[in-house]
């Protein structure tokens, strides 16, 4: 199966991480075989622990595969939340947690100097 995925012509492809993606389909995947339907379980998996069983698992080794493993995690939860209440709502950027960039809280580009930008896949030419 091909899976097609809609991305503005405006963000350069680099923005994601293929590889990444394809990662997390194949474990995915093999999930399904090793466990079952995520949607279907008769015993709930607790997405959230889990989520931090791979960062923990991560910060350990070191391994990135656990970095995959967390987001298809991350995916379960949004598909069965643990919470009654769980909603999809669109936030705005003022209420956005933000992001640390440098150790510093930043909430976009405008909070830290051009230089800090990571350069562009035709740059790394």
């Amino acid at each position: 199966m091909i899976v097609k995925l809609k991305f503005p012509d405006s963000v350069p492809i680099d923005q994601i991480d293929i590889p990444f993606l394809q990662g997390m389909l194949n474990r995915i995947a093999f999930g399904f075989h090793n466990y079952g339907h995520m949607r279907k379980y008769e015993n709930k998996s607790h997405s959230l622990k889990n989520i931090e069983l791979r960062l923990k698992e991560y910060r350990r080794t070191h391994n990135t595969e656990f970095l995959m493993d967390a987001a298809n995690f991350c995916m379960m939860e949004f598909c069965v939340p643990s919470y009654a209440d769980a909603h999809f709502r669109p936030t705005s950027k003022a209420e956005s947690p933000g992001a640390i960039v440098n150790g510093k809280h930043v909430r976009g580009k405008e909070d830290y100097p051009l230089q800090h930008h990571v350069r562009s896949a035709r740059e790394g030419d």
